[in-house]
């Protein structure tokens, strides 16, 4: 199902004495002009009763398949649904789903508004029942059912241009009933798993689920979402609804919606927090978070979604994954709730009406320019080694073949934008058969050239300066390049120099203030995706070779130290490359600067703890590591022992491990060294030296990734002949 264009059905409830109300239709298809008056259907006794049967914290009863409430459900919202619509009200309600449905992929949004009947306002209204039709309306996503909050504030747009950002809070203060953290943390990472590896989705989880870390956290990175799994409550006599978070010590902090608000309305990409709470110590019938969540929205989230009665895990994990994957195919968001509740009925038939969405956007479309590249066009690159060859060297219908396949990925691959400095300079985005390669007549004389796999008459050099500039590093957009430069003719010592793709705008990236740790020189960096962040190795004034975390503009973010098994500091680190998400660097390290007998290390980016990583092939490995486009993959140098010299090898990323790690570059004995992975992962462009000419000769060779082809050397007219560290897709 795509996306549908709705049509608001407006019912504003409002209280006119003592049990009773009125039912206006303010905006409708049909127009505005009807109201009704009506009383709850139930009296006290009948209502609690009900109540206490639908909510499982209450009852007891957990089944997610439990008839009892089942029926419950139906008892409650027919009975409801009778008494709000009838008269005025259910002739437009009628006559209003009758228009839309002439209209091909179109819906009616029953937008509750419950500000002005506050008695009611916390009853489970997602259980309305048209016993007649027998349907409920909020299953159904022609029909979805939201608790809007009109508080007079146009929602803030935001354009995602890449995946979506959610940050977990995951807290079990010590003082409140224990949550197995580690559990929901892998609660959440299966829903997610299918959307995070298609790059639809980056999830982080802070640490510590602090309120102070929450700021600093949101004052570093970008979240579009915050999902929060923890303790609420809600106190009845304040109309107050809170949740806990914990404090340094661990115990808990009371966090109500008017503290939790500034960092809401503050940071500009977030537009919805989740609430998921434990609420078990509740005694009332009221809906813990309506106080909170209405509280949310006006302190500036555009929507928030949170559960009016205790659900079960696997309910949970069911609504999370769906719902999330919904909102990351670009679907409303009161359609991506319904549609999560409707595919939660097949196993959780009691569950689906537990989550609730408050909204204040008026169309549910929060979010804007998620992409979908992983699941609609990231295979459309695969191609043989052969076509990518043919290309190269100009086969116009293979080529054409090719680059249309290209385009159309490239639109729907998901591109992580820049939050950099304003001066940054940047041009068009490579296309996916556009390269950069430091290519010179001889390996001191080194420049920065774009090698043109479609148009080979393209094939031109981008950088300007000398005597030696190396070491391209693509942004993640693909709109910006970094390079060293050296200071000094045959000098071993290097500034970074940045410049649009195109080689326009080139300028020193740190201009004349370079950072302390970075003064004598700086080596090549990884980007960290959606930040401005690069995690690059340096050398000061006083020849100390450090890892740091640096943004663009010179700061100094952090310091990264990395120890091996016997927790013996190693000091030569090569160049990093970070994953798609942002978490974790993949850096050489070895005892001593300059050897090459090392490992390859795994450091966390925020806790900065690392770990070695695993490899069965070659006996060492240095340097040159680079994930996949997808983070699922690792491919590095290593030295296999043998006559054959150093080759590229390719592993899978599995649990924090490397896995079937194999060679990829062939048996022609030589260097294999500076692989790079095309930008849909589906090859490896590599560097060759035949053995006895590893300082003469340099040659690109590329070699499919699921090895279906054997390597081979890849011509690009133009390009001169020593080439080197091409870069394809960022680090």
């Amino acid at each position: 199902m795509g996306d549908r264009r709705y049509q608001n059905f407006d019912l504003f409830l409002e209280q006119e004495g003592e049990g009773r109300y009125e039912a206006r239709v303010t905006s409708s298809p049909v127009g505005d002009a009807a109201n009704s008056s009506f009383q709850l259907p139930f009296d006290a006794v009948t209502l609690e009763n009900l109540l206490l049967k639908l909510d499982p914290g209450r009852s007891g009863m957990r089944g997610p398949d439990d008839p009892v409430r089942q029926q419950a459900a139906r008892d409650f919202g027919g009975p409801l649904f009778d008494a709000v619509f009838s008269g005025e009200v259910l002739s437009a309600w009628t006559r209003s789903l009758e228009k839309v449905r002439d209209e091909p992929d179109s819906g009616l949004r029953l937008r509750l508004r419950l500000k002005e009947a506050p008695a009611v306002a916390g009853l489970p209204w997602e259980l309305l029942y048209d016993a007649k039709n027998g349907a409920f309306p909020a299953q159904s996503e022609r029909t979805p059912l939201v608790r809007y909050l009109d508080i007079g504030q146009e929602p803030r747009p935001i354009k995602v241009d890449g995946p979506l950002h959610v940050l977990v809070v995951i807290c079990s203060p010590t003082d409140l009933d224990e949550l197995d953290v580690e559990a929901e943390w892998a609660r959440i990472e299966k829903a997610l798993a299918a959307k995070t590896k298609q790059g639809l989705v980056v999830v982080d989880r802070l640490r510590p689920p602090t309120l102070d870390a929450l700021g600093q956290w949101l004052n570093e990175h970008r979240a579009h979402v915050i999902h929060f799994v923890g303790h609420g409550s809600f106190d009845p006599v304040s109309g107050e609804g809170c949740i806990y978070f914990q404090n340094e010590r661990g115990s808990k902090e009371q966090v109500t919606a008017a503290e939790l608000g500034p960092f809401v309305h503050d940071h500009d990409p977030l537009r919805m927090v989740v609430l998921n709470a434990c609420r078990s110590a509740l005694t009332g019938a009221a809906d813990p978070f309506g106080g909170m969540a209405q509280g949310l929205v006006r302190q500036g989230a555009d929507a928030v979604v949170a559960m009016q009665f205790p659900i079960s895990d696997s309910a949970a994990v069911k609504f999370t994954g769906d719902f999330y994957a919904a909102l990351a195919e670009g679907r409303p968001v009161d359609q991506a709730v319904t549609e999560a509740r409707k595919l939660m009925l097949a196993n959780f038939r009691s569950e689906w009406a537990t989550p609730v969405l408050f909204l204040r956007a008026p169309d549910g479309t929060i979010f804007d320019g998620v992409h979908a590249g992983g699941s609609r066009g990231g295979n459309l690159l695969r191609r043989s080694t052969e076509q990518l060859t043919a290309l190269a060297r100009g086969h116009p219908r293979i080529a054409i073949a090719v680059v249309a396949a290209c385009v159309a990925a490239l639109a729907a691959a998901v591109i992580v934008p820049l939050a950099l400095r304003d001066s940054l300079p940047t041009s068009a985005r490579l296309e996916p058969t556009q390269l950069l390669v430091a290519a010179g007549d001889k390996p001191t004389s080194r420049h920065i050239w774009l090698a043109d796999l479609r148009n080979p008459a393209n094939t031109h050099r981008l950088s300007k300066g000398g005597p030696m500039e190396w070491l391209p590093v693509i942004s993640p957009d693909g709109r910006t390049m970094i390079f060293s430069r050296s200071r000094t003719t045959g000098g071993n010592t290097y500034i970074l120099w940045v410049a649009a793709v195109d080689g326009s705008g080139d300028e020193p990236l740190f201009g004349n203030d370079a950072p302390d740790q970075c003064r004598t020189s700086q080596g090549r960096p990884a980007w960290i995706p959606g930040t401005d962040q690069l995690v690059m190795r340096c050398v000061n004034d006083q020849d100390e070779l450090r890892l740091v975390r640096v943004d663009v503009g010179g700061r100094i973010l952090d310091t990264y130290t990395v120890k091996d098994r016997n927790l013996q500091v190693l000091k030569g680190v090569g160049d990093p490359t970070v994953s798609r998400d942002g978490r974790t660097i993949v850096v050489f390290a070895a005892l001593d600067r300059g050897s090459q007998q090392g490992s390859l290390y795994t450091i966390d980016v925020t806790s900065g703890t690392s770990r070695p990583l695993k490899a069965a092939v070659g006996t060492t490995t240095y340097s040159d590591a680079v994930f996949s486009p997808a983070a699922d993959q690792l491919a590095y140098r290593v030295d296999t022992g043998t006559d054959a010299g150093f080759e590229v090898a390719l592993a899978d990323i599995a649990d924090g491990q490397l896995v079937n790690d194999r060679v990829m570059s062939g048996s022609v004995p030589g260097r294999d060294e500076d692989p790079v992975f095309s930008p849909d992962g589906s090859q490896l462009v590599y560097t060759h030296s035949p053995k006895g000419q590893e300082n003469q000769v340099r040659q690109l060779y590329v070699v499919p990734v699921d090895a279906s082809a054997a390597p081979e050397q890849l011509v690009v007219e133009g390009l001169p002949a020593f080439q080197s560290v091409p870069a394809w897709s960022r680090r």
